[in-house]
């Protein structure tokens, strides 16, 4: 008898749970001491989100909805709707029951549970979105609705099903405010600001005024600076889109394999500065005020200067998945972690904290999970 992934990941997933149930009676404040993982046999985890008691995991083979207190687990794919199985973002509406799902090329999806069965509805090019390959969705204080896509952004205003409440924005329509079309980050701050990351640096709306950065303006750490880690790295930005972004840049020592500009992660910290994790020019920390950054690379003690994934846990401490393990940063010190073991791949896509305390990381084929995530 054939054992689909699927199956064996729920399987070690309840083990786990049981196990942990058992201990927690026995001993209120024993947990497991070292990291703990469960191999699901996808090539990337690329989303991971905590919601209560559900682990939200999306992949580059599906969605999952993992219940941590009653051992349900939930595989979303073909057979529920999904126009692809690449999953690059999840986010809750603010109506508290719907999800929604970015997509590689299948668009944008609304999942709604009914009657414990997942409802799917696909929105794609022909309902008002800028493009089929969604990375980032994001929602503003008013309910806006703002869509990082591969050929701009979308705001949508309303009703999402009337076309006429859909909103384009491209380099094109912003006369350039718009860095890049290529939108890969979407952070609002407090004062419900838009701020993007591109493949050619941030944008940032402010009302109906556009402004950015880049390179030429502190982004990233400068090739002389690390030139040893981006030469060891194999490349991953072949293509014909990659290749123009490349030509077009002014960084001085742009290629494949460094690119200063390409904004891979973005998050928005307890001050409202703005992280950024690049593609080979380590991590940057953008002052809102001054307007000025400070870049950080493997010589302030990164793992690598390709930083794939930016969490910020309760107590203000900033984790950085990169793809040569995880660090954490206080704002004095860069600390690596488990970088010669511990976590199931050295590549870090997603990281979430969970009610429980337990701080849960995405890479290659599954998820580690960390019961005590110590400051010291």
């Amino acid at each position: 008898m054939r054992v689909s992934r699927f199956t064996l990941f729920v399987l070690f997933i309840c083990c786990w749970l049981s196990f942990n149930l058992l201990a927690t009676e026995a001993k209120p404040q024993a947990q497991p001491s070292e990291p703990e993982s469960f191999d699901i046999g996808v090539d990337h985890v690329k989303v991971l989100e905590s919601a209560g008691s559900k682990l939200y995991l999306g992949t580059s083979d599906g969605f999952y909805i993992l219940d941590t207190l009653t051992n349900d687990a939930l595989l979303l794919d073909y057979d529920n709707g999904l126009i692809s199985k690449s999953i690059h973002s999840v986010t809750q509406d603010p109506d508290g029951e719907t999800l929604w799902l970015g997509t590689y090329g299948g668009g944008l999806a609304r999942l709604v549970m009914q009657d414990g069965q997942p409802k799917t509805q696909i929105y794609n090019v022909r309902h008002g979105l800028n493009d089929s390959f969604v990375y980032d969705v994001e929602f503003d204080k008013a309910g806006n609705m703002w869509i990082g896509t591969w050929s701009g952004v979308n705001k949508v205003s309303g009703d999402i099903d009337k076309r006429e409440n859909w909103t384009k924005y491209t380099v094109k329509n912003t006369s350039g405010g718009l860095s890049d079309d290529w939108v890969y980050a979407v952070e609002i701050d407090s004062k419900q600001r838009i701020w993007l990351g591109t493949e050619v640096g941030i944008s940032l709306l402010d009302g109906e005024k556009w402004k950015k950065w880049d390179h030429n303006d502190g982004l990233g750490a400068g090739i002389d600076i690390v030139r040893k880690d981006v030469h060891e790295v194999k490349t991953a930005l072949r293509g014909e889109h990659h290749e123009t972004q490349i030509s077009a840049q002014t960084a001085p020592g742009a290629n494949y394999n460094y690119n200063p500009n390409y904004v891979v992660a973005m998050q928005l910290g307890p001050k409202e500065n703005l992280w950024v994790g690049t593609w080979g020019g380590g991590l940057s920390f953008f002052d809102v005020k001054s307007e000025t950054f400070t870049n950080y690379t493997t010589r302030d003690g990164l793992p690598s200067n390709f930083v794939l994934a930016l969490q910020f846990d309760k107590d203000g401490l900033l984790w950085i998945g990169t793809i040569k393990g995880l660090a954490s940063f206080d704002g004095k010190r860069i600390k690596q972690h488990y970088q010669y073991g511990g976590l199931l791949s050295r590549f870090v896509y997603s990281m979430t904290f969970s009610d429980d305390g337990s701080f849960w990381i995405g890479g290659r084929e599954g998820i580690t999970r960390i019961p005590v995530v110590s400051h010291e």
